[in-house]
């Protein structure tokens, strides 16, 4: 669940010099991950597990920040709505109903360590419940369902050193290697079908084009040699995928370079699978 904090003002700012309060006060590093004249999204590259954003609102403005967001995400959010009260000299509003005259006061650190916790804990519970959740992250998505929550309370019983595992996780798949995630496209199967909103996803591959594949309802093999493709189910990845791809999360890969042996390898596999 996300937290939002309202900022009610009839002051209109540049967006981006929220980021550059952050900066220049607070010595943050920003990274913008999108910046538009009503939205801006942003985070600490190497640090951040999700995003901060501020959107115009016909109030004023919307701070938001998102579950499984780490402890410097939500002093990054904390600093934000400092520094949103100096830029709009607006009324702070935290969920609805609790005024905020001092942000660093009302999000400290007792504020921070609960809402850390608890949202790990319901994670955990829901996923526990056989509920997988997807998160969008800075870098891509990141999913948590069986494997995963295997992985996690295995690494120790104590919930705080699992929440921090979690989070290291997650930093690893967002930043530890350079590289692009796969290209998703929208696909319709039925021909006679033009309702885009049933349309499905692919996510597509060529070798060594790609560094991360992202989960679609399909994965997609291109070969420009053989000018042809393969399409099969996703699920069916893990069957066909190299000995050298790492699962980053629940069914999402780092896709290590493979030689041209390996390719042949891995599309004549793909063809059992073919839709």
């Amino acid at each position: 669940m996300s937290k939002v904090t309202e900022i009610h003002t009839d002051k209109t700012i540049d967006l981006m010099k929220v980021c550059e309060a952050l900066a220049e006060h607070d010595a943050y590093q920003i990274h913008i991950k999108y910046y538009d004249d009503t939205t801006i999204q942003y985070f600490m590259c190497g640090i951040s597990t999700r995003m901060n954003a501020v959107s115009k609102e016909d109030y004023g403005y919307e701070v938001r920040i998102t579950t499984i967001a780490c402890e410097k995400d939500f002093e990054l959010y904390r600093d934000t709505v400092k520094h949103m009260l100096k830029l709009t000299g607006g009324k702070a509003i935290y969920e609805f109903e609790n005024e905020i005259e001092n942000a660093e006061s009302f999000f400290n650190d007792d504020f921070i360590k609960k809402s850390v916790r608890d949202e790990f804990n319901l994670t955990m519970t829901l996923v526990e419940a056989k509920h997988p959740i997807g998160y969008f992250c800075p870098m891509r998505m990141f999913s948590i369902g069986e494997k995963m929550y295997k992985k996690i309370t295995s690494f120790s019983t104590n919930k705080d050193e699992q929440r921090n595992y979690l989070y290291d996780l997650i930093r690893e798949s967002q930043y530890k290697y350079d590289g692009e995630n796969s290209t998703i496209m929208r696909i319709l199967f039925d021909p006679d079908n033009e309702d885009e909103e049933k349309a499905e996803r692919i996510s597509c591959y060529r070798k060594n084009e790609y560094r991360y594949i992202q989960s679609a309802q399909y994965f997609g093999l291109f070969d420009e040699n053989k000018d042809d493709a393969i399409v099969m189910k996703y699920e069916n990845l893990e069957k066909i995928a190299p000995a050298t791809w790492e699962l980053y999360d629940e069914d999402q890969y780092i896709a290590h370079d493979i030689s041209d042996e390996e390719w042949e390898t891995m599309w004549n596999k793909a063809l059992e699978f073919k839709v």
